[in-house]
């Protein structure tokens, strides 16, 4: 059964790749992002958006489980303190 999820997670990530590589491919315009006291290499702009994209969810991940983290802990000590 794992290898079959895992079979499964595979062919469903694979098309996504390959979106997410064209995509980069047919947006090849290039930029360059200035930050304050940090310059950073040209890339195309489909790689700019992708970056951009997967470090929004991965920041979003990170904050909101924090906050489901700190709820459940509430939980917990609610359901310890009711069952006294």
């Amino acid at each position: 059964m794992k290898n079959i999820k895992k079979l499964l997670g595979l062919l469903l990530l694979l098309p996504v790749v390959l979106l997410v590589a064209m995509f980069i491919i047919d947006n090849q315009g290039t930029a360059s992002v200035e930050l304050p006291g940090l310059s950073v290499a040209e890339l195309s702009i489909g790689t700019w958006m992708v970056l951009s994209f997967a470090l929004g969810g991965i920041g979003g991940v990170l904050f909101s489980s924090s906050i489901i983290l700190r709820l459940r802990a509430r939980l917990a000590r609610l359901e310890r303190v009711s069952s006294k």
